[in-house]
């Protein structure tokens, strides 16, 4: 992302989004947002050093991950599972009342002022029309099911499903 090289741009927009070796940015977002929280969650719940910075360390670099992908409902779920694993681990004594209180202020304010920039972004896709992209999405949804139903035992193969949506409409060949 930083050097905008194998990263996930559709046409019109100036952002950048990473998908890593993944087609969709979305993809990479849901297998950051299995993995992470279990780094965090060692981290912040280890007594052992060596356990703890290296944790935290590899957690914090797949968050800029996650957040580089840009995908608004995986970044979302991430808070509620840190909310969740704090929660759960200031129950059980590993951390004090105080840290998670400061922490999660710190990670309010760190969210608010990142978010600040895409405000008028955010906005517009919260209040605007979401049939276009519901309708998008059904179409790629449909044929994502047709393709498993002709391939069910092996697939089509590692990122093959942009090869047969460019010969299935003008529309994805143009986005793709």
């Amino acid at each position: 992302v930083v050097l905008r090289r194998a990263a996930f741009v559709l046409e019109g927009e100036t952002a950048v989004r990473a998908a890593g070796t993944m087609m969709h940015p979305n993809l990479l977002a849901a297998y950051l947002l299995v993995c992470v929280p279990v780094l965090f969650a060692l981290g912040l719940g280890s007594n052992r050093p060596w356990v703890r910075w290296p944790s935290l360390l590899a957690g914090l670099a797949g968050l800029g991950g996650l957040i580089a992908t840009q995908s608004r409902t995986p970044i979302a779920l991430f808070a509620g599972q840190m909310l969740v694993i704090g929660v759960f681990l200031f129950a059980r004594g590993r951390i004090k009342p105080k840290w998670l209180i400061g922490a999660g202020s710190i990670v309010i304010l760190i969210g608010v002022a990142a978010a600040t920039p895409f405000a008028d972004k955010i906005m517009k896709r919260i209040t605007g029309n979401w049939r276009e992209s519901v309708e998008f999405r059904t179409g790629l949804n449909q044929k994502a099911f047709e393709l498993f139903e002709k391939n069910q035992l092996l697939g089509i193969g590692p990122c093959h499903f942009t090869q047969k949506m460019i010969k299935f409409k003008n529309t994805y060949a143009k986005l793709y």
